[in-house]
């Protein structure tokens, strides 16, 4: 099996390092699926406290620094919201055109 960790590197501004790049649908099913595991017993709430945060830093770094925005921030969001309502399988139609 072939795998790769996103589509690309890009520097951050001021010299704050890199950061892996994903497309839109890869954005919506990492936050979709994170609300999941926030959901689930046996997920650590130490990991939960700690992750959080991470989901901020990467709707501002995917919706504000990195393009395409528009569409990142459209699914991110989108996937926030369909992990909260336990949504599974396959990404909606109209975010996979």
């Amino acid at each position: 099996m072939n795998h790769r960790l996103g589509d690309t590197r890009r520097a951050l501004p001021l010299g704050l390092g890199q950061v892996v790049v994903h497309g839109p649908l890869r954005l919506y099913y990492m936050m979709r699926n994170r609300v999941r595991l926030y959901r689930m017993a046996h997920t650590p709430r130490v990991w939960v406290a700690q992750d959080v945060p991470r989901v901020v830093v990467k709707l501002f770094l995917f919706g504000v620094l990195i393009g395409p925005r528009w569409r990142n921030l459209r699914c991110m969001l989108r996937g926030l919201a369909d992990g909260i309502r336990g949504c599974e399988g396959e990404a909606p139609a109209d975010l996979r055109g």
